[in-house]
C-alpha cells in the first residue's frame, strides 16, 4: 500500500504546486526600467479621488539587488525610499513634432445619428 498511495499523493502535490506557481507567475508584471529613464511613482498616501494617483516624474538611478528601484527627483536628490517595479510607470517625454498637425478648418464632418448622442 505504501508503494502505491504515497507516490501518488506526492505526484498530485507536486502537480498542484506547479500549477500554483504558474498561475502566480502569470499575475506578476515584469517591468524593467533602464537607468536614466523617466518614471512616475504611485502616491502611497493618496487622499481622495481627486488627488493625483502618481507623483513625479523621477529619474531612475539604478536597480538594487532585490529588484527595487532607486530614484532621484528634478533637483538630482535621491528619494528617501525605494520603489518596486509595480509602483512605477514609464513616462514618454519625447514627442515627435512630425506627428502634430495644424488644421485650418474641417470640410466634412460626421454627424451624430438621431438618438445616438
Amino acid at each position: 500500500m505504501t508503494e502505491v498511495v504515497f507516490p501518488a499523493i506526492d505526484a498530485k502535490a507536486r502537480s498542484t504546486q506547479q500549477k500554483m506557481i504558474e498561475r502566480f507567475n502569470r499575475t506578476i508584471l515584469h517591468n524593467e526600467f533602464p537607468d536614466g529613464a523617466k518614471v512616475m511613482a504611485v502616491d502611497p498616501i493618496q487622499g481622495d479621488k481627486l488627488t493625483p494617483r502618481y507623483e513625479g516624474p523621477f529619474t531612475v538611478v539604478r536597480r538594487n539587488t532585490g529588484g527595487a528601484y532607486i530614484l532621484k527627483d528634478g533637483t538630482d536628490e535621491l528619494l528617501g525610499r525605494k520603489y518596486a517595479p509595480s509602483q512605477l510607470k514609464l513616462v514618454l517625454d519625447d514627442l515627435d513634432d512630425d506627428d502634430i498637425y495644424e488644421v485650418e478648418y474641417i470640410t466634412a464632418h460626421r454627424t451624430a445619428e438621431a438618438g445616438g448622442g
